[in-house]
């Protein structure tokens, strides 16, 4: 796969998420996102997909490769959980 359609799939996927809770606004009242937390949604996307072709283009080794793309998307994970549970405790 070459980097131009990872970029393409990772832009469309990232889309696909930001998505989920504008829909989920418009038919329920419990999902209450303002600007700012698409924005922030937005950088923390962006930002681990940027990680990720960094590590693809920069590490050669695929157990490597695979260990850093995962520990990223982990952190990922745990600073989306963070956010969504306890955001004034950061």
């Amino acid at each position: 796969m070459t980097m131009n359609q990872r970029q393409k799939i990772s832009l469309g996927l990232i889309l696909v998420i930001l998505l989920l809770p504008l829909i989920a606004m418009r038919f329920t009242f419990q999902v209450l996102w303002t600007a700012s937390d698409f924005i922030l949604a937005a950088i923390l996307l962006f930002g681990t997909a940027f990680i990720i072709e960094l590590i693809i283009k920069f590490i050669h080794m695929p157990k490597m490769r695979f260990a850093f793309i995962l520990s990223s998307l982990l952190i990922l994970i745990l600073v989306w959980i963070q956010l969504a549970v306890d955001w004034v405790s950061l």
